[in-house]
Parts: structure tokens; C-alpha cells; sequence
């Protein structure tokens, strides 16, 4: 048994487009384009583990981690051109992107299984590691014609492999 405090920086990066036709016709969908990426993560864990044969440690992590999460897009509404060309009337100009950008810091419960092997004064080891954070949450005032609020609900989960080499004094 034993505890663990790590840190470290993250390169996840995750890219999401999506077109909403309301009308059958391109000008008239509204269309998001997003991505989310982990940057900095720090946190706890408590390695539960026993000695085998051949000097194999075979363990299980249990812990809790925080993350940086930064959520970088833009919300193109309706062209507005194009709705009030339809009608006859309206104003001849569209209505700029809506710029969606949050960071946030979550927490996340993690849990993992590991083996590690000590030859002399040095440990050489692998584990891998499943977080589960909670919800990222964001709104933003869409820049539209009709009062538009736009929502994300994100819940990230993250695996991740590490290799490790560490010295006994």
C-alpha cells in the first residue's frame, strides 16, 4: 500500500462540427464548430498492490484528479439574409459568429491497474488509468435575430497509459 501524487499536462484534443438544417436549404442551418482539449491535470492516488513471483507487483490506483479543460468554438446562427429574402423584406446582413470559449478546472474520480517490476534499486512499471470528471457546463448569448441561448453539456472521460522508471534509495 501506498500513496501517489502526480502532475502533468494533457494533449487531448477533441473536435466537434455540427450542421442543424432547418430549412432545406444550407443558408438557413445553423452549424457549431467546437473542440475541447485537456491541458494541466494534477492529483491523488492510493496504490493498493502485492508481491508476486519474479519480483512483479501487480496493483490497483485508486484517487482523485483535478483537470483544466478549455472549450474553444464558434455558433453560426441562421443567415438572416437569406430567411428575410425568403419573406420579401428584412435586413440584408447576417448576424456574426458567436465565439464559444470557456476554461474550466474538473474533478474526476480515477481508478487504474498497474505492474511493476524492481530490479536491484530500480522499479520499472506500467499502469493504466480511467478518469471519469464531472459535467462541463457553458452557455452563451447567441448574436441572432430571435433570442438564441446556446448550452453545452460535456462529460469527459479520459484513459490513460504510463510508463515508469523510478529509483529506490
Amino acid at each position: 500500500m501506498g500513496p501517489e501524487i502526480y502532475l502533468g499536462r494533457g494533449s487531448t484534443h477533441n473536435d466537434l462540427t455540427v450542421g442543424i438544417s432547418d430549412l432545406p436549404s444550407t443558408e438557413a442551418s445553423r452549424n457549431v464548430s467546437a473542440s475541447l482539449r485537456q491541458s494541466n491535470f494534477f492529483g491523488v492516488a492510493f496504490q493498493i498492490g502485492l508481491r508476486a513471483k519474479w519480483d512483479f507487483r501487480p496493483y490497483m490506483l485508486l484517487g482523485v484528479e483535478r483537470s483544466q479543460f478549455e472549450y474553444v468554438g464558434s455558433y453560426v446562427p441562421r443567415s438572416q439574409a437569406f430567411l428575410f429574402q425568403l419573406a420579401g423584406a428584412g435586413p440584408d446582413r447576417d448576424y456574426p459568429a458567436t465565439p464559444l470559449n470557456k476554461t474550466k478546472w474538473l474533478s474526476g474520480f480515477m481508478w487504474g491497474l498497474g505492474l511493476e517490476r524492481e530490479i536491484h534499486s530500480i522499479r520499472i512499471g506500467a499502469d493504466i488509468r480511467l478518469i471519469h470528471y464531472k459535467e462541463f457546463k457553458t452557455q452563451a448569448l447567441a448574436n441572432a435575430f430571435e433570442p438564441e441561448t446556446f448550452f453545452t453539456a460535456i462529460k469527459p472521460k479520459n484513459v490513460r497509459f504510463g510508463l515508469r522508471i523510478s529509483y529506490l534509495f
